[in-house]
């Protein structure tokens, strides 16, 4: 399955596709329908939630902050559509634009792979209980999200994927991406939310394979593999197989 494929096109939500499909190195794949992440659904249009329902979602993984939450909302399911909303925060509190680094001064790669790592500092417990989640069977058909997509969003899908054996190279290359949301993104803050396109260096709009690549060379470097990782953070190993047999197939 091509990449592109994968997508999901929503109106008001750029970032939303299937993780199935992907390869793992022993030949199995990624199961489709099943496990998908995304970008801000709290901005959903009707059509979009049809989508959505359509999906046959039944857990949502919310990883934003408290505070995001409490500003923007979350995904607007009716209550009869009996989707479990899991919030999960992988930050306490999103990092603030002033102290970002301006277009001409953006991080290495290593830079901010490493900030991915210590994201983890505060996010572990939140990962761990999401790759619990995705193993039970029965909350599936599920998608996790944050704002927009890439760093929460991308840290936990590579971690989902690694465990599940699919290469480095495609992992990273599901994390580039993002970059095809962020036309549809910026057009749709420029008229909804102009302050925070404004305030987003350019840099910070890109998800290039290197800093996905950078990630995940340092966690070789502390913890020997993303299995050492989800062990560090408290995940069993009967969990680790369960994930495996819940959304690998053949």
């Amino acid at each position: 399955m091509a990449l592109t494929d994968r997508r999901i096109l929503l109106k008001a939500c750029f970032n939303f596709r299937d993780l199935g499909g992907l390869e793992t190195v022993d030949g199995r794949r990624v199961r489709s329908g099943v496990l998908y992440r995304a970008d801000a659904l709290h901005r959903l249009t009707a059509d979009d939630l049809d989508v959505l329902r359509g999906l046959g979602l039944r857990t949502v993984i919310d990883l934003r902050s408290k505070g995001e939450i409490e500003r923007h909302g979350r995904v607007a399911l009716a209550d009869h559509d009996e989707v479990v909303h899991v919030h999960l925060a992988m930050m306490d509190e999103i990092w603030s634009t002033e102290d970002m680094p301006r277009d001409d001064e953006a991080p290495a790669p290593e830079v901010l792979g490493e900030g991915y790592l210590r994201m983890l500092e505060f996010g572990g417990p939140a990962v761990a209980t999401a790759i619990r989640l995705l193993a039970d069977g029965e909350t599936l058909p599920a998608v996790f999200h944050c704002t927009a997509g890439k760093d929460r969003t991308g840290v936990l899908a590579a971690l989902v994927l690694g465990q599940l054996g699919v290469p480095e190279e495609a992992i990273a290359e599901d994390y580039a991406l993002t970059e095809l949301a962020v036309d549809g993104t910026r057009a749709w803050l420029q008229v909804n939310d102009p302050d925070v396109m404004g305030a987003l260096p350019a840099w910070a709009w890109r998800a290039p394979a290197t800093t996905m690549l950078a990630f995940l060379e340092q966690v070789r470097a502390e913890h020997g593999s993303i299995p050492g990782l989800l062990a560090h953070l408290g995940v069993s190993q009967a969990t680790l197989d369960a994930l495996e047999d819940t959304l690998l197939g053949p």
